[in-house]
């Protein structure tokens, strides 16, 4: 019966992410829209544009069908998206590096905060945040709950391989549509001791590429430029995951010599993660966006394209 609450559990989180997402949009979105054309001359910009839009919005979906909107009108050259795609991994992370500090019990206290400054001051885009904030926490206390008898029934240590991994962190990311609920989903297996690292990764990395199915289908019936921000994010992640792959075996000691906390081990590999692949990837961003043009299947009629 307590496993039946994990659904439920996810939905009060979804219900909070939306909350915060509203209210935080409220606030920002047209100044990040703003920022978006101003500030991304150099992908290094971008990609600190796109890592603090995304840590704002709380939704690296939302950040990088902004910018895909902004291709196909022409507002934003394609090429300058690329540093932002690569910060809207690294701003994903907020997320989970901020559920990974255990403030699950003050989620009550957070939510009225948020409830009365929206009372009080009449600015509810100020008040919820908080409350969407406070919500997720409490999401996380219902999910964590409610997987604990697993680790008794659930020997996933020795059932799911790299592979297997990668593809479920894909398809479940892709179904449910936020990677930052998945990455709560493995938190919360984490610290219950369901899996451990070498389980959670491979699931970080699928993750990672399920977040493309988003972009992929914003650019259904869009430019060749936001076409090319889809190609541009699938093969960066994927190239990301197989360069990734040789390092796990001394990843794995790093992160537990760190902390000895599985869930802040879980958010500690995930951030370092895309930190390390999007910092790796920043150099070469005009050398692959002048690749990625010359496939014959994109169109290219203008530097705007």
């Amino acid at each position: 019966m307590r496993l039946v609450l994990f659904p439920f559990g996810l939905l009060v989180f979804f219900i909070g992410m939306y909350l915060m997402r509203q209210g935080l949009s409220s606030i920002w979105e047209q100044s990040i829209k703003h920022f978006l054309y101003r500030v991304t001359a150099t992908p290094l910009r971008g990609l600190l544009l796109g890592a603090g839009a995304t840590a704002v919005m709380q939704s690296s979906s939302a950040v990088t069908v902004i910018t895909m909107g902004m291709i196909d009108g022409k507002l934003l050259p394609w090429a300058s998206g690329l540093g932002i795609i690569l910060g809207t991994n690294i701003g994903t992370c907020t997320t989970a590096q901020f559920l990974s500090i255990h403030l699950e019990s003050y989620w009550w206290l957070i939510s009225l905060s948020g409830l009365l400054i929206s009372l009080k001051y009449s600015w509810k885009s100020y008040g919820f945040p908080l409350i969407g904030l406070g919500i997720v926490l409490g999401s996380m206390s219902i999910m964590t709950w409610s997987v604990q008898y697993l680790q008794h029934l659930w020997r996933l240590n020795q059932s799911i391989s790299i592979l297997e991994g990668v593809l479920w962190g894909l398809v479940i990311t892709a179904i449910i549509q936020s990677s930052s609920a998945f990455m709560v989903m493995i938190i919360a297996l984490g610290v219950n001791g369901v899996i451990g690292l070498e389980q959670a990764f491979p699931l970080i990395l699928g993750s990672n590429l399920g977040t493309c199915v988003t972009a992929g289908l914003a650019s259904i019936g869009g430019s060749p430029g936001s076409r090319k921000i889809f190609y541009s994010h699938l093969l960066l992640n994927l190239l990301g995951i197989f360069a990734f792959l040789p390092l796990l075996p001394a990843l794995y000691p790093l992160l537990t010599t760190l902390t000895s906390d599985p869930g802040k081990q879980i958010a500690a590999g995930h951030t370092l993660y895309n930190v390390i692949c999007s910092v790796a990837a920043l150099p070469f961003t005009r050398l692959f966006a002048s690749f990625l043009s010359k496939l014959p299947p994109i169109d290219r009629q203008s530097s705007f394209n």
